[in-house]
């Protein structure tokens, strides 16, 4: 299996970006009051606006005027919010797109389930097929990588329309989710045992004389990470 300080790391990561969002609350309260108090906009929401001169509106304002002006102001912010991200990402990489990077470079895939039967899956394959080697060793695969002398990083790396794609969306039929939880609590029960032994092994001898079988109180509901093998995965219950 991986490292477990990778999968620790991986999954740090992506809790980091539980929050990430591509606009700043902040700066659209603050771009909103510039438009409506800065700008008068809001004047435009009164039953007669003087769409010349806002800032001679003496009617009282119309709460359906108000309602539409305030929603396309928020509207307009958040779009070039929007835009400006995109812009800038050309030059800062977006956070996501560096934990797909790190995802590859750690050799550890992601599955991350949102619903029952819904989640997302992000392919982990590092350069050369492996992650724990020393950094001139790392540095030589991603100069390969870029040369193209190695597999692409995608789960398909031999088509050439999906070589590069990392992430996926995913929807797990009932059966696949049996199966995945009956594999993972063997894994852990199994774990589970080998610590137990380890810790008495007097009493787990003695167990199993008698034909009583030892298992962990854990279940896939309770542990909400789980690290085997090669794929890390996060339950939202």
């Amino acid at each position: 299996g991986p490292s477990a300080w990778r999968s620790l790391f991986v999954l740090n990561e992506l809790n980091e970006r539980q929050t990430f969002t591509y606009t700043n609350p902040q700066v659209t309260w603050m771009a909103v009051l510039f438009f409506l108090e800065g700008l008068e906009w809001k004047n435009a929401g009164r039953w007669r606006p003087q769409m010349d001169d806002l800032s001679h509106g003496n009617a009282p304002y119309n709460p359906f005027l108000q309602i539409a002006i305030s929603g396309l102001v928020w509207v307009l912010v958040v779009l070039l919010e929007l835009v400006g991200q995109r812009l800038l990402s050309v030059i800062v990489p977006n956070p996501l797109d560096m934990l797909v990077d790190l995802c590859a470079l750690s050799n550890t895939s992601l599955l991350i389930l949102n619903e029952p039967q819904h989640g997302w899956y992000i392919h982990g394959a590092a350069p050369g097929g492996i992650s724990d080697v020393p950094t001139a060793d790392l540095l030589v695969f991603l100069k390969q990588e870029g040369g193209g002398l190695l597999l692409k990083r995608g789960l398909v790396p031999d088509d050439a329309h999906r070589a590069t794609l990392q992430t996926f969306e995913v929807f797990l039929t009932v059966e696949f989710k049996r199966s995945f939880y009956s594999v993972s609590g063997t894994l852990f029960s199994h774990r589970q045992r080998q610590k137990q032994q380890k810790k008495s092994p007097g009493a787990s001898a003695a167990a199993a004389a008698a034909g009583v079988v030892l298992l962990p109180v854990c279940s896939c509901t309770v542990c909400r990470v789980c690290c085997s093998c090669c794929c890390c995965c996060w339950w939202w219950w």
